[in-house]
């Protein structure tokens, strides 16, 4: 499996990074400042929703078809 370290650079209240979105992989990813995480980008956000289950597993389910 291949892993990639990413890039962050710092802009006073936001941040430049290199991490694709981990659900479409065409797009960035958002990354939650006060939370350290990537997220998925803003239109997979849209479309899909993030479902805890059980409570060690996260996963993505879309919201519509």
């Amino acid at each position: 499996m291949n892993t990639h370290k990413p890039t962050i650079e710092f802009h006073g209240p936001t941040a430049t990074h290199d991490m694709a979105c981990a659900v479409c992989q065409s797009r960035p990813a958002v990354y939650s400042i006060p939370e350290g995480v990537f997220k998925p980008c803003w239109i997979c956000q849209e479309a899909w929703e993030l479902r805890r289950i059980p409570w060690w597993v996260w996963i993505f389910r879309r919201t519509s078809l």
